[in-house]
């Protein structure tokens, strides 16, 4: 899995003072605190981040994220990075502007990159992959994208009702902060291996949505009628999922969900 953020892109739209406002208000003291102790303000430096998963969990929790910075101060930022994480992760900080995190097995690869130019990695020893970013990266600055593990969908063919989810192949999706009235639009594309698949599963998300907008909890905490914007479509053998709201809107469903998680988390 492969996710992607051009911040320095995003920082330019409408609704990212809305965002950002939303996100940071309970994450605060982390943020004074982390450009405290490194010199570093994570929603004003930050240019770009990747972040890259296995398909599936691994027992070593591999994963790399690579972030392109405004010019750093390496050695401060190292050292809060490298007590923070601990002797698990591989910590590089290079250029003054780069930052190389990873973990597991892909530690090794990563390595190498401390006598390389510094650039993002391409996914070109995965042709499937890259084929598949290419096509969630397009116009977006906000994407991710993922296959299937075949352990996963075999998994889900041992259940007959579950054939057109088995069918899954390929995710992308990605948020833009573009959207009217300073507002945002979010997709997600599941790719299947057919379009009779795409038709059922349309037919089935479409009864989840439904019985989700009459839910209790979803009612009781204000989040039904953003459902209520959802679209769902099939396009071939593709299913298409996207929700557009205002500003307004944006603002507003952030709080919530943020009070949703915070009470989750304080429980």
């Amino acid at each position: 899995m492969v996710f992607s953020m051009d911040m320095e892109r995003l920082r330019g739209q409408p609704a990212w003072a809305t965002v950002l406002s939303g996100l940071s208000r309970d994450r605060k003291p982390f943020l004074d605190a982390f450009t405290a102790s490194t010199g570093l303000d994570l929603t004003k430096q930050v240019r770009r981040v990747l972040v890259a998963l296995p398909d599936e969990r691994q027992g070593d929790d591999r994963f790399v994220l690579i972030a392109n910075t405004d010019r750093l101060d390496e050695a401060r930022v190292s050292a809060w990075l490298r007590g923070r994480l601990g002797d698990n992760a591989y910590v590089l900080v290079r250029d003054k502007s780069q930052i190389v995190i990873s973990q597991g097995a892909w530690t090794g690869a990563t390595k190498g990159l401390a006598t390389l130019p510094r650039r993002m990695p391409k996914a070109a020893g995965n042709p499937e992959m890259l084929r598949l970013c290419t096509r969630a990266a397009t116009k977006h600055d906000l994407w991710f994208a993922a296959v299937v593990p075949m352990s996963v969908r075999r998994g889900l063919m041992q259940t007959q009702s579950l054939a057109d989810v088995a069918s899954v192949v390929r995710v992308r999706g990605a948020i833009d902060l573009d959207g009217p009235n300073n507002g945002a639009h979010a997709e997600v594309v599941a790719e299947l291996s057919s379009t009779a698949d795409a038709t059922e599963l349309v037919h089935r998300l479409g009864v989840y949505l439904n019985q989700a907008k009459r839910h209790p909890d979803m009612l009781v905490h204000g989040l039904a009628p953003y459902l209520e914007a959802v679209r769902l479509s099939s396009h071939g053998a593709s299913v298409h999922l996207s929700m557009e709201v205002s500003g307004a809107q944006l603002g507003e469903c952030i709080e919530r969900i943020e009070a949703l998680a915070h009470g989750a988390w304080t429980k």
